[in-house]
C-alpha cells in the first residue's frame, strides 16, 4: 500500500486565526511581527510623515493632503492654486483660454463675426498677446468681377482694374488689342460690322473690300471666317 505524507506546519510558521479581529487588518511595524490593526469607522489607514501606520481620523488625513477643515476645495483660490480652471471662467460661448506667462492663463472673449485671431505683441494685444482683427486680403474677391466676360488686368505694381466686357451688337466681332494711348494699355477693339458693311464684304476674299478695311481683319459674311485685307 502507498503512503502519503505531508509535511505539517509548525505554529511559528504560520498565522493564527485569533489574530485577525473584527474589523481589523494584519500590518507589522517591524519585521517578522504581523499584528490586528483595528479600523474604526470613518478611518482611514494610512501612515502620516512621521509615526507608524494607523487607523487615522478625519484630522489625520486632512493633515496629510494638507487641506483645512471644512475647506471648499472647488472654490476659485483652491483651484488656481492646484494649478487647474473653473468651469464657470469659460463665460459665454467662443471664449479662449489664453496663457499670459508662465503657469498663468486668463479667459479672452469671442470675436466679432469674419474676425481672425492673429498674434500683436504689442498693446493692442492686451494681456494675450494677441487679438481679434479683420483678415488681411490676400486675394481678389469674387465681387470684383461684375459681368460675364470682364478681365483682370494690370496697372501698376501691386495694383489693377477691371476691363469690362463690351456690349456687342447681334454680329459684331471685337478683339482685345495692346495701345499705349489707353490708359490701361489694353482694350477691346471692332473688327468689322459686318451687319453695316454686309454689302461692301460680301464673300471677303471674292468681293473688293471697302478702302477702310485695309489692314484690318474682316469676317465673311457666310461663314464668319477671318481675312486680312492687304490690298483693293
Amino acid at each position: 500500500m502507498a503512503v502519503t505524507c505531508k509535511k505539517l506546519a509548525l505554529a511559528d510558521d504560520v498565522i493564527a486565526n485569533n489574530l485577525a479581529d473584527s474589523h481589523s487588518v494584519l500590518y507589522s511595524i517591524t519585521d517578522n511581527t504581523p499584528a490586528a490593526l483595528t479600523v474604526g469607522t470613518s478611518r482611514i489607514v494610512g501612515r502620516a510623515s512621521t509615526g507608524n501606520i494607523v487607523a487615522l481620523d478625519k484630522a489625520g488625513v486632512l493633515g496629510i493632503i494638507n487641506v483645512a477643515d471644512g475647506a471648499d476645495v472647488t472654490g476659485a483660490a483652491n483651484v488656481a492654486s492646484a494649478g487647474a480652471v473653473m468651469f464657470s471662467t469659460y463665460s459665454a460661448k467662443g471664449v479662449l483660454l489664453v496663457g499670459t506667462g508662465l503657469g498663468a492663463a486668463t479667459a479672452m472673449t469671442v470675436g466679432g463675426n469674419d474676425l481672425v485671431l492673429t498674434t500683436d505683441s504689442t498693446a493692442g494685444g492686451g494681456a494675450w498677446g494677441m487679438k481679434w482683427a479683420t483678415p488681411s486680403s490676400s486675394g481678389i474677391p469674387g465681387t470684383t468681377f461684375n459681368a460675364v466676360g470682364d478681365l483682370l488686368i494690370g496697372t501698376a505694381n501691386d495694383a489693377y482694374t477691371v476691363l469690362s466686357s463690351p456690349t456687342l451688337a447681334a454680329d459684331d466681332f471685337k478683339v482685345l488689342r495692346y495701345r499705349t494711348a489707353v490708359t490701361n494699355r489694353l482694350e477691346y477693339a471692332q473688327i468689322v460690322d459686318t451687319t453695316a458693311n454686309s454689302t461692301q464684304l460680301g464673300t471677303v476674299g471674292t468681293t473688293t473690300p471697302a478702302l477702310s478695311f485695309l489692314g484690318k481683319l474682316a469676317q465673311s459674311s457666310t461663314d464668319q471666317s477671318l481675312w486680312i485685307c492687304t490690298s483693293l
